[in-house]
C-alpha cells in the first residue's frame, strides 16, 4: 500500500484532530487527558482494517518503534502499543484514541445521551455544553466506516472485518 491509499482516511482525521483539538483548547481545564495519561490504553482493541493498516505502515517504517516493540515484556493488560504511558505510534493512532475524552453525544435506540471519561468534566456538566461542542459518535462512525469500505474495496480486504491490534507485531518476527 502507498501512502495515496490512505488519502481519504488522513483527511477524515486531520478533521477529526482539529475538532477536538478545539474542543480541548475550549474547555482545557476540564478536561484532564494529557501526554502521559494512560488511562484509556487498554489491550484486546480491534480495528477497522483502514486503521490497521495505517498504524502497520507507520511502524514498517519506524525500526526505532520496532525495537521498542520488541523489547516489551509480552502479557500486559494495556495496549501494545503504549511505552511509559505514551504511544509509540501516537501520529497514526485509531480515531478511538484521537477522540477519547471529548464529550460525546452517542445516538442509540432509546434515544441520544452524552458521556466523557470519567476523569473529564467533573466540575462542568456535559448537559450544559451545546450540542455543537459535542462529538457526534455516530457521526464519527459513520465517516469511518465510509472511509473504511471505500479503502478496503480499493485492496479487496473484507470491509467489516476487524483486526485485532496485537497482530501487528507479525511484522516483527
Amino acid at each position: 500500500m502507498d501512502e495515496n491509499s490512505f488519502i481519504q482516511y488522513r483527511n477524515f482525521i486531520a478533521k477529526a484532530d482539529g475538532f477536538c483539538a478545539e474542543i480541548t483548547r475550549k474547555y482545557s481545564p476540564h478536561i484532564r487527558c494529557r501526554s502521559g495519561c494512560s488511562t484509556c490504553c487498554c489491550q484486546n482493541l480491534s480495528l477497522l482494517p483502514v486503521e490497521f493498516y495505517f498504524l502497520r505502515e507507520g511502524l514498517e517504517k519506524d525500526s526505532e518503534t520496532q525495537a521498542k516493540l520488541h523489547a516489551k515484556a509480552p502479557g500486559s493488560d494495556v495496549c501494545i502499543l503504549l511505552a511509559d504511558d505514551l504511544c509509540l505510534l501516537y501520529d497514526r493512532r485509531p480515531i478511538i484514541c484521537r477522540t477519547h475524552g471529548i464529550p460525546l453525544l452517542i445516538t442509540g435506540e432509546k434515544g441520544s445521551w452524552r458521556d466523557c471519561c470519567p476523569q473529564n468534566f467533573t466540575e462542568l456538566l456535559i448537559n450544559d455544553l451545546p450540542e455543537s461542542d459535542l462529538l457526534h459518535l455516530e457521526r464519527l462512525n459513520t465517516i469511518l466506516i465510509a472511509v473504511n469500505n471505500q479503502f478496503a474495496q480499493a485492496h479487496d480486504l473484507p470491509p467489516d472485518k476487524r483486526i485485532p491490534l496485537e497482530t501487528i507485531l507479525s511484522i516483527l518476527s
